[in-house]
């Protein structure tokens, strides 16, 4: 009864309410976008937390080798993670990124970056899809070497078998493509040219087509290159099969993980032995990048918060008057509810189907709105989504306006009486 009561004083004073509902759609929205933004960075974090809490170090590198590099340089280099575990033998977990240097697709112009992701990277990463997919186990143990490749204007499509060349030596691989990502997703990789946290940032490239003058990056896993091995596949992707292939080389960003029972002694010294011939940046332990990245989440999080209160405080405000205004013009319909059997003191509750069917309508446009406009991809490269976060952040806010759009009206109730609105209104 309330909620239909409400509704014919909705559309009495629709005026006001729809400024109401404006406002409320402008905190909906500034609520979302700040939760959105936040998820979005832990999200990151998240992906990597498994082994940020672990015992380990972080390596940003420009080249990691296991011998002084010579004339055939490449022998000298480490590898991949099975060569790293042979040569740290205390390490548990490797996530890594070799670079395969002057590499190209025969028949296609565009330029070709070639990678290869540890399999801990492979697992961890759920980069979105234009088309096609991510890895899957399934993958790792098939004939045909499988690649996931950035977004590129059809130079490279799902289905399409290409060949790899090398501008080093005169060798071949013929590899399947099973995805394509969507443009701007964050990779596991080291901005060149980017600022250093020594958090978990350091550990992310977003990779921009144009930005990369249409430069497009093929992605093979590692997992599958080592599950070949025995069977001498791959070759030119495995130097431990053919010291004549693709010229491999582990750089950027490298996580090693240890036991919790390996000392930092231990660590340091594995450290030491990388250093004598490779070429390191920085060589924090995981616990310090750990403890940054959660420093910088909150931090950003009190960042946004004055923000949001500002306008919440705002909103509400002006709300709840506004709420407050129409219930002192509507006191006389309640005379009418009250001579026709309603308690006076019921009559507060209107005003409270009221606000619920303004802040209902408010949310449910913003709803519609970013489901539209995810969509039709106009807001495909933005932080902004609605997801349980953003709905409880919402509920909290409707139970705010609510309570005290409710709670205004029903002082104003109590401190009048239906006999004195009548009488003033004779």
């Amino acid at each position: 009864m309330f909620f239909l009561l409400g509704w014919k004083d909705f559309k009495r004073t629709k005026g006001i309410n729809l400024l109401i509902i404006m406002l409320l759609v402008v905190v909906f929205l500034t609520a979302i976008s700040i939760v959105s933004a936040v998820e979005e960075k832990f999200k990151k974090y998240a992906i990597l937390s498994e082994y940020l809490n672990k015992n380990g170090v972080y390596l940003e590198s420009i080249h990691l080798a296991k011998e002084a590099v010579g004339v055939e340089g490449n022998n000298e280099l480490l590898w991949d993670e099975k060569d790293v575990k042979e040569y740290l033998p205390n390490v548990s977990d490797v996530l890594s990124v070799e670079v395969i240097w002057e590499s190209f697709v025969i028949g296609v112009d565009a330029e070709i970056a070639v990678w290869c992701y540890s399999s801990a990277v492979v697992e961890s990463l759920d980069p979105n899809m234009e088309s096609g997919r991510w890895f899957q186990e399934s993958d790792m143990n098939s004939d045909m070497l499988k690649a996931v490749v950035t977004y590129n204007e059809d130079d490279l499509k799902v289905g399409d078998i290409v060949t790899v060349g090398n501008g080093l030596n005169e060798v071949t691989q013929q590899v399947e493509i099973i995805g394509v990502m969507k443009d701007k997703e964050s990779l596991f990789y080291t901005d060149s040219m980017g600022d250093r946290h020594q958090d978990y940032r350091d550990c992310y490239y977003t990779y921009n087509y144009e930005a990369e003058e249409h430069k497009i990056l093929m992605i093979i896993a590692d997992e599958q290159i080592l599950n070949g091995e025995e069977r001498e596949q791959f070759e030119n992707f495995n130097p431990r099969i053919s010291s004549t292939g693709f010229f491999k080389q582990m750089c950027g960003p490298t996580i090693l993980t240890y036991d919790d029972s390996v000392s930092q002694e231990i660590i340091y010294q594995d450290i030491e032995k990388l250093n004598k011939y490779s070429m390191i940046n920085t060589k924090p332990l995981l616990s310090k990048i750990n403890e940054n990245s959660w420093d910088y989440i909150f931090e950003e999080t009190h960042n946004y918060l004055p923000v949001f209160v500002c306008v919440f405080v705002f909103v509400i405000i002006a709300s709840v008057s506004a709420n407050a205004i129409t219930v002192k013009k509507q006191l006389k319909n309640y005379s009418i509810y009250y001579i026709c059997g309603l308690p006076w003191k019921n009559c507060a509750r209107i005003s409270l189907g009221v606000a619920c069917i303004t802040s209902g309508i408010a949310f449910g446009m913003v709803v519609f709105s970013i489901c539209f406009l995810k969509l039709t991809g106009m807001i495909a490269n933005i932080a902004l989504k609605f997801g349980p976060w953003q709905l409880i952040t919402c509920m909290v806010i409707i139970l705010c306006y609510v309570l005290l759009a409710w709670y205004i009206p029903l002082g104003i109730v109590r401190n009048t009486s239906a006999k004195e609105i009548m009488t003033n209104n004779h």
